[in-house]
């Protein structure tokens, strides 16, 4: 039991040692040239004769009858086991 509360108690100093490593740098997100800021704040407004609305659908068919086969895969796995 004590090698467990060890390991807890070194696990959480290297994860504090992780987070104060990649810890934000004070000017980091300071860019205020690059192009994707200059397109979020642009202040001129474009003027467009009429846009075209595509309208689509996706068929989800096939993603929910795999959803559901790994739902009823990990039941059984779980059941049995594994």
């Amino acid at each position: 039991m004590s090698v467990i509360i060890i390991l807890l108690c070194v696990s959480f100093l290297i994860s504090l040692g992780f987070f104060s490593f990649l810890e934000r740098k004070d000017g980091q997100y300071d860019d205020s040239v690059s192009p994707a800021n200059k397109i979020l704040f642009d202040t001129k407004i474009l003027k467009t004769s009429k846009m075209n609305i595509e309208k689509f659908s996706y068929d989800n068919k096939m993603p929910r009858l795999f959803a559901m086969a790994c739902v009823f895969w990990g039941a059984v796995g779980m059941l049995l086991g594994l």
